[in-house]
């Protein structure tokens, strides 16, 4: 067993550093990418250089940190769309599916499910959220905690939109005041009427959960595999324990992302899928972004957000923990023109001996080789038998190469 794991994990390590290079050439400053429900997203391109992102747009967010524009800039993005057609969930058929009375997901960005007796509607209260950046498209669904009453419809939006990753970021005690809608017992088993899911494994971190868990259709009898991650450790202000921390576990998120399929749509929720759902969408969007050298700002790219979902990122506090993170990524860690923010650290990872390992001058490189350690820990979760029979998945370029199970 350990060696086939080995082989599958030699293999995510190659196709990392076989990686090819993308440079963006355009004949125009500006890109338009326009996704399923006709909302825009701009990127302005500039020149490839060895220092990206320049330091002056690292200076200036470091100025409006500390001259507090930071507040005016996040007060003047409107909190929704000016006309704001979210009907469907107001329905009397649809408002008891709502956590809050508030929140309730656009009609053309909403997820819909397949109509059934009990939701005829399809309705589940959570949105597609599409942004396209350097030919790739990110899939997001931004959605909020199920309620008792929901968990069926969110298990049958996971089978049916083909999930396989979900981001839990709540504490372990928000999620004792609700109903947990998967099992916290190894092995033991939640049904609804169409499905099974089981935990496989779990691995507990200082800051995160890492869990393997199964999806089974009892109906059509086919199983498949989901990584299921929860950032669990928020102050009273429900921020991340700090800046580094959450930049590690978005990395790690990416990187099962990746390996599972990059146009897959990624399940993201919080308690009513827009505070803290949204900090980490708008982070990880941001970091794209510098990744491929588009300058965008946080408010432009916050403001298209909620286009999609309203209310995304709905505290201040939130918005400046953004720029923080922003702000603690340094220009030298990213090569973008090798590729994606995991990706461009690895190969020099790899080259770290114990001693420079243990000496390293940037605390994020420390973080890329503990995203290594992490990814290696989860695959001996799987089966004897799951992990001897692989699948080879090869989706192009900027996919992962590797051997998965069979489960996957």
């Amino acid at each position: 067993m350990s060696s086939t794991l080995d082989v599958a994990y030699n293999s995510i390590q190659h196709s990392f550093e076989t990686a090819s290079i993308r440079t963006s050439q355009s004949s125009s400053n500006y890109k338009t990418y326009v996704s399923s429900s006709s909302i825009s997203f701009e990127t302005e391109s500039h020149s490839t250089s060895e220092d990206i992102p320049t330091d002056s747009w690292l200076i200036d967010l470091e100025s409006k940190l500390s001259n507090d524009a930071v507040y005016d800039e996040f007060n003047s993005i409107p909190s929704c769309r000016l006309n704001r057609f979210n009907e469907d969930g107001r329905q009397s058929e649809n408002s008891y599916r709502n956590r809050y009375i508030d929140v309730i997901p656009y009609n053309d960005t909403r997820v819909r499910l397949i109509p059934t007796r009990d939701n005829p509607y399809g309705y589940i209260n959570a949105s597609h959220v599409k942004f396209g950046i350097e030919n790739t498209v990110y899939s997001y669904i931004a959605t909020e905690f199920p309620l008792l009453l929901t968990i069926a419809d969110f298990w049958r939006m996971i089978f049916d939109y083909n999930v396989r990753v979900i981001v839990m970021l709540l504490g372990d005690n928000e999620i004792q005041l609700g109903t947990n809608y998967f099992p916290k017992i190894k092995d033991r088993k939640y049904r609804t009427e169409h499905f099974e899911i089981e935990l496989i494994s779990e691995k507990n971190h200082r800051d995160f959960y890492l869990r393997q868990l199964t999806i089974k259709n009892l109906h059509a009898h086919e199983t498949r595999s989901i990584a299921h991650l929860q950032y669990s450790i928020w102050n009273q202000k429900q921020l991340p324990l700090d800046t580094l921390s959450f930049l590690k576990f978005i990395n790690l998120v990416d990187s099962f992302r990746r390996h599972y399929g990059e146009t897959l749509p990624c399940v993201i929720h919080c308690t009513a899928g827009i505070g803290r759902t949204g900090m980490f969408i708008l982070l990880h969007l941001m970091i794209q972004c510098i990744t491929f050298n588009k300058k965008s700002s946080v408010a432009n790219v916050l403001k298209v957000m909620r286009e999609y979902r309203m209310s995304f990122v709905d505290r201040t506090h939130f918005y400046i923990f953004v720029y923080r993170c922003l702000i603690q990524i340094k220009p030298r860690l990213l090569t973008v023109r090798k590729g994606n923010f995991f990706r461009t650290n690895v190969r020099h990872l790899h080259s770290y001996s114990q001693n420079r390992r243990a000496n390293a001058k940037h605390r994020l490189d420390e973080v890329m080789h503990d995203t290594l350690l992490i990814i290696k820990s989860y695959f001996p979760s799987y089966a004897t038998k799951q992990a001897k029979s692989g699948l080879q998945i090869g989706l192009g370029r900027r996919y992962m190469n590797s051997t998965v199970p069979t489960s996957t």
